[in-house]
């Protein structure tokens, strides 16, 4: 039955469970997650300005393909430093809910199936487990469990994968960019001169 839902059926069902701000639920953990390109592009500026910045005058002011890649998978690492942390607590709190949802789930049958003591206890064993489900409490729940470096687990091959394909992104953007730069100069002579 769930399948056959409409849109509005499920506006409804949502509006009924949380309200307005329902409609919103994850939008924060997910705003700060786009932030992780902004502080990689911002990285990745500062560096570039200051290579650009210690050449000698009269040197080229274009960085080469292997900078590049260098200085984006530096920026990459930058931010998915700063920002691995939020998603290490989003991705914990998405499970949590899952697992709560399924949870909650089995215990609406064992309660139609049971007695009405039994329901009672499974009842308060469910909301002692939502109580560490809002953000603060992941997050204290990691650091008290696994400590600072609980908001790492798994980042080495988050890294890896991250920075590879950011740098081979921004060398190809690059060496675009040049192209373009360049078949516009050749258009604007060969114009020039008919």
């Amino acid at each position: 039955a769930a399948a056959s839902n409409t849109v509005g059926q499920a506006v409804r069902q949502l509006y009924a469970d949380s309200g307005v701000l329902g409609f919103w639920k994850g939008v924060v953990p997910s705003l700060v997650m786009v932030s992780n390109p902004s502080i990689q592009y911002a990285i990745f500026e500062w560096l570039s300005n200051k290579v650009v910045a210690k050449r000698k005058a009269g040197a080229s002011s274009r960085l080469t393909a292997t900078e590049i890649f260098a200085m984006t998978s530096a920026a990459k690492l930058g931010a998915t430093l700063l920002t691995y942390p939020l998603l290490v607590v989003k991705s914990t709190a998405q499970n949590k809910n899952s697992k709560e949802e399924r949870e909650a789930s089995s215990q609406t049958i064992a309660r139609s199936a049971s007695s009405s003591s039994n329901a009672s206890s499974s009842s308060s064993h469910a909301s002692c487990s939502s109580s560490s489900s809002t953000i603060l409490g992941i997050v204290e729940e990691i650091f008290a469990r696994e400590g600072f470096f609980g908001f790492y687990k798994g980042i080495e091959t988050k890294v890896f994968q991250s920075m590879f394909a950011a740098s081979v992104l921004y060398v190809c953007k690059e060496e675009i960019k040049k192209g373009v730069a360049r078949a516009y100069r050749l258009a604007s002579r060969t114009s020039a001169q008919a």
